[in-house]
């Protein structure tokens, strides 16, 4: 049987392979699945699937699954910390200044006056050209 997915096999050998051109020992160059990974970090599986496939996170596609090293994820963790910290600076709370109160200039009650009479007049005829019959 003839698969275009890798199998788990492939990726035994994949290991084994990378650990002999690298002379590594054995606990650096494992790959972990994301599920895994959860054990070194409080991200979801889906999280980090999330982020690997946006090319946030270093990780390698087998089949359907998503695998990381370890050393990958905590270089990942490392930049997320740094930018929250940098956010973190950036974020300066500045305290508004009372607002100063605007004083309209005080209208005469003549003027007052006449200008609820006339606003009165203008809304009655309104009325009665728009009103119904």
């Amino acid at each position: 049987m003839c698969s275009a997915e890798p199998s788990i096999l492939d990726f035994i050998r994949l290991n084994r392979f990378v650990k002999s051109k690298q002379n590594m020992p054995e606990e650096e160059s494992i790959y972990i699945s994301l599920q895994g990974a959860t054990k070194y970090c409080n991200y979801s599986q889906e999280y980090l699937s999330l982020r690997a496939r946006q090319g946030k996170l270093k990780a390698i596609k087998f089949g359907r699954n998503w695998v990381t090293k370890k050393e990958w994820l905590e270089e990942y963790l490392k930049k997320v910390k740094e930018y929250n910290e940098s956010l973190k600076k950036k974020k300066i709370i500045t305290q508004l200044e009372k607002p100063t109160k605007v004083r309209l200039p005080q209208m005469s009650l003549q003027v007052r006056t006449a200008f609820i009479f006339g606003l009165a007049l203008v809304l009655l005829g309104v009325g009665i050209v728009f009103g119904k019959e």
